[in-house]
């Protein structure tokens, strides 16, 4: 387990809660075990979107429609067909040695993927922080959008995205 707070969207309602001050940013950060290797599941497309998202900023790979829609299906219905195409396209080992030299830990380095609660609170931060592979705002706004229409969650937590609001334009797929 690992745990690391952000601060709240100013105005929201978790910015209006009297407990506000103590789950500040990096105020919370507790990890048991966050070291441990586990299966990843569906986490391991976090690492997918930031190895593509690194291509895409390089201009080394092109986005597209098909690209977009697929990768839109593995974030919103949780489909994993991008995820293996990007793997396969480019290997497991250059996917891993991007990711670790970023701090991210080699996923995909056995038979299936594996990964740490501290490197999934790792990626996160980049991504809420607008950092390496997560620094070209267009492209974190297609992250924040897509996961915005995830149908595969149910009640609470169905069609949220607990990282950033929705983007409040339309967005292009130019890259």
């Amino acid at each position: 387990m690992s745990l690391y707070s952000l601060d709240p969207k100013p105005g929201s309602a978790a910015a209006k809660k009297p407990n506000r001050v103590i789950d500040g940013k990096g105020v919370q950060n507790v990890e048991s075990q966050g070291d441990t290797k586990v299966l990843s599941a569906s986490t391991y497309k976090l690492y997918i979107a930031a190895y593509v998202f690194h291509r895409l900023e390089k201009k080394q790979m092109s986005w597209t429609l098909t690209d977009k829609q697929n990768f839109d299906a593995m974030i919103v219905n949780s489909e994993n067909g991008f995820a293996q195409t990007i793997l396969t396209r480019y290997g497991n080992d250059t996917v891993d040695k991007y990711l670790q030299s970023i701090g991210l830990g080699q996923p995909f380095s056995g038979d299936s993927a594996e990964t740490t609660a501290n490197q999934l609170v790792k990626v996160l931060q980049m991504l809420d922080a607008g950092n390496g592979p997560f620094k070209n705002k267009a492209l974190r706004a297609v992250c924040s959008k897509t996961w915005a229409n995830r149908s595969f969650a149910t009640g609470s937590q169905q069609g949220s995205n607990p990282l950033m609001p929705k983007p409040k334009c339309k967005i292009k797929w130019a890259f």
